[in-house]
């Protein structure tokens, strides 16, 4: 990793012990409801509805998906890339020439701030799924579409701890 990159985008963080990595991904592009929803799969598995609603969480707008894997026995890890601006702020023009240097081979590069949800079940539900939820959500402004966390915690459903 380019140390002045580093310096950068470090100097415009909060104080605090943070990990710079660098990652390849390939986002899948996912629509609230749809297939691959994780907020209707594998949140409604763990969480089941919104007892209010009586609907899964909906996170507004699409977003990208990235990676999956099982931690251990008892943990899932979750990778989530979340742009900073609503996909209505795009300039049409800015994503074709994007997209046209992409069918080109480039390979761009983005920096994210991320964060490390670790959720789980506070208390036996009678979900399928009694999984910690691992939620590395990487918040970038120069991926095409938005999300933004609005989830509300529900304290005797669940348990989290988040870091930067």
């Amino acid at each position: 990793m380019d140390d002045d990159v580093l310096d950068a985008f470090g100097s415009l963080l909060p104080e605090g012990d943070y990990l710079p990595l660098l990652l390849r991904v390939e986002p899948r592009l996912v629509v609230p409801g749809q297939e691959g929803d994780y907020f209707s799969s594998e949140q409604v598995a763990t969480w089941g509805i919104d007892h209010f609603w009586g609907l899964p969480e909906h996170p507004r707008t699409p977003y990208y998906r990235t990676f999956e894997t099982a931690v251990d026995d008892s943990a899932h890890l979750y990778e989530f890339v979340v742009p900073m601006v609503p996909p209505s702020w795009n300039e049409r023009e800015r994503v074709e020439e994007y997209a046209e240097q992409l069918a080109r081979g480039a390979m761009p590069t983005a920096v994210a701030v991320s964060t490390l949800d670790l959720c789980r079940p506070a208390v036996s539900t009678e979900s399928t799924d009694e999984y910690e939820h691992w939620g590395l959500t990487h918040f970038s402004s120069t991926v095409i579409t938005s999300w933004r966390r609005q989830q509300r915690l529900d304290v005797p459903r669940n348990f989290c701890r988040s870091w930067p």
